[in-house]
Parts: C-alpha cells; sequence; structure tokens
C-alpha cells in the first residue's frame, strides 16, 4: 500500500546489481561510501510514507556531515514515486515545482528569450 514493494526492491536489485555484493558499492548504497565530501549541493525529496523514508534523511545527514548542502523537502501523506502522479495528485505539482526551484537556483537564473 505504500507504492514500493519488497518484491520491486528485490527486482530492482536484481536488475541494478551486477553481483550480490555490489550491494554495499557506494553506487548502490551511498550510506555506505566513506566519504561524501566534495559532492555538489542536493534536493532530497521525502514522502511520508515511503519505506525509503529513514534512508533518505540518513542520506541527507551524512551529506551534511560532510560539508555538503542539502535540502530536504518532505510531502506528507504521499508514498513512493507520488511524483509520478501528475494529474492526480497536488503534491506531485508541488514536488515539481520544488525541483525546478532548485535547478533554477543551481544553475542561476537563465535569460528569458525575447
Amino acid at each position: 500500500g505504500y507504492g514500493l514493494t519488497r518484491d520491486d526492491m528485490r527486482l530492482f536489485w536484481d536488475m541494478y546489481l551486477q553481483a550480490p555484493g555490489d550491494v554495499t558499492h557506494p553506487y548502490a548504497s551511498p550510506l555506505e561510501a566513506k566519504s561524501l565530501g566534495g559532492l555538489p549541493p542536493a534536493l532530497i525529496l521525502i514522502a511520508e510514507f515511503d519505506p525509503l523514508a529513514d534512508e533518505a534523511e540518513a542520506y541527507a545527514g551524512k551529506l551534511r556531515g560532510a560539508d555538503v548542502a542539502a535540502h530536504v523537502i518532505r510531502y506528507p501523506g504521499m508514498i513512493h514515486g507520488f511524483i509520478e502522479y501528475l494529474g492526480g495528485v497536488d503534491a506531485a505539482h508541488v514536488a515539481v515545482a520544488d525541483c525546478a526551484a532548485a535547478l533554477r537556483t543551481a544553475m542561476g537564473e537563465l535569460p528569458t528569450a525575447t
């Protein structure tokens, strides 16, 4: 009921990892990295009812601990993947707008066409 099941996660890991031992590789599990220093600023969107919410919070904390700017936005009542429900879930529109605003900030305001 939360948009991400144990079977889904197994399928994704099977598709993503080349070998079972890769599960601890920092590219697959960033929390396993010795250091996250030097990474660019991050925007982390967290759905309230996402099974991965605690990991997202921990990742934000680890980034901040490495002096990397990490902005977290929480979406109450939302499930994993809610951003895919544009047109049906108001919070999805808000999340897309939040991402666009973060990109504008990161890239600097671009001149408008005249």
